[in-house]
């Protein structure tokens, strides 16, 4: 099947998104240390923004995955039995690096089972769990959408908004003493669902004819406006509560940011007087490919590069190194990936 260039394209801002998103005070949360520079805006509105990383991860699962036919088996012993045996061999790469680096970790068989049970070897495996659940329910999922209208897709999503809306107002009015009873989301479609449904509906329910440039720049002014406004919310959590986790508000409008990013570059690469040139494509297409890939040893190239913020602190300020250090990291984790994909086991699962 032939790669929509637009969805390889969102694979690349998101692992360089997933990249700065683990750079701690270096970058991700530098506006915590950073509090008398004149740049503490920008720094905090990078530190929510990257956060569409995920959810743009999870949109392009919806966009490519739900209009698929395939069988039960298919799932399980295709997509599933993938990322189980992605997880297993990455984990034991990981496990071994861990053991060279770390003093504290046994070499014991027990240890290993335990951590790769409760998904703990790295920062960004968590995700292949959550996806991991995603395709056991994949089946289920297409069969909801089968009747699905766009009044449907709308209420889901006003709705998730809505309850989103109403956890930042009662915090603001009661100081965060009191908030809805928890029993209420439980029982509602789960929030990763949300967010497949939203890629699926915008990359196969809107047509091409119903694209917009108009409404690309809307979408983005709004989502820029919604990634300030929870700035501002963070801003006001920081102040009343300083022992509170700062990112305690970051998801709370990241749907907004991530549809529009989502929407516009859809617009963008169908846009009829685009031209790419085929090279262009050829390397957008590889780039996007090897995201997995770097996803699963982008921990390992983070600790390896972790001197380049040192390195360049003198030369250049700490934003604009970390900047530099999440490049570095993610070209050597493209040039591995590839290398790895020329292993004849690896090649198939990535």
């Amino acid at each position: 099947m032939m790669k929509k260039i637009y969805i390889e394209f969102l694979r690349i801002i998101g692992i360089l998104l997933v990249i700065f998103n683990h750079t701690g005070y270096n970058g991700f949360l530098l506006y915590l240390v950073r509090k008398e520079s004149i740049l503490y805006p920008l720094y905090m509105f990078c530190s929510v923004g990257c956060k569409v990383a995920i959810f743009l991860f999870l949109m392009i699962t919806g966009a490519v995955l739900i209009e698929k036919e395939e069988t039960y088996k298919t799932i399980i012993l295709k997509r599933a039995l993938k990322i189980v045996l992605l997880i297993f061999i990455f984990s034991i790469i990981q496990y071994f690096v861990m053991l060279f680096t770390h003093d504290d970790i046994p070499l014991k068989l027990s240890y290993f089972l335990n951590r790769i049970y409760s998904g703990k070897f790295a920062t960004a495996y968590w995700y292949l769990y959550l996806y991991l659940g995603i395709l056991i329910m994949l089946p289920i999922v297409r069969i909801l959408v089968q009747n699905m209208k766009k009044r449907d897709y709308y209420y889901i999503f006003t709705v998730y908004l809505a309850f989103r809306l109403n956890t930042v107002i009662s915090y603001i009015l009661t100081n965060g003493q009191c908030r809805l009873n928890g029993n209420i989301e439980d029982s509602m479609i789960p929030w990763t669902l949300v967010y497949v449904l939203l890629g699926h509906y915008i990359a196969n329910i809107v047509k091409d004819d119903e694209l917009s440039g108009r409404k690309a720049c809307c979408y983005l002014a709004v989502g820029f406006g919604s990634i300030i406004l929870t700035c501002v919310i963070t801003q006001y959590r920081i102040t009343i509560d300083e022992t509170a986790d700062p990112q305690g508000f970051y998801n709370s409008f990241i749907m907004i940011p991530s549809a529009a990013i989502f929407y516009s570059i859809r617009y963008f690469f169908s846009c009829k007087q685009l031209y790419i040139n085929e090279n262009v494509k050829r390397i957008i297409c590889t780039l996007g490919s090897c995201t997995l890939g770097v996803m699963l040893i982008e921990n390992i190239l983070r600790d390896c590069f972790s001197w380049i913020v040192d390195c360049l602190k003198g030369y250049i300020s700490k934003f604009p190194a970390c900047i530099v250090w999440v490049i570095t990291v993610y070209i050597f984790g493209v040039i591995i990936t590839l290398a790895i994909k020329r292993i004849p086991v690896l090649k198939k699962l990535l």
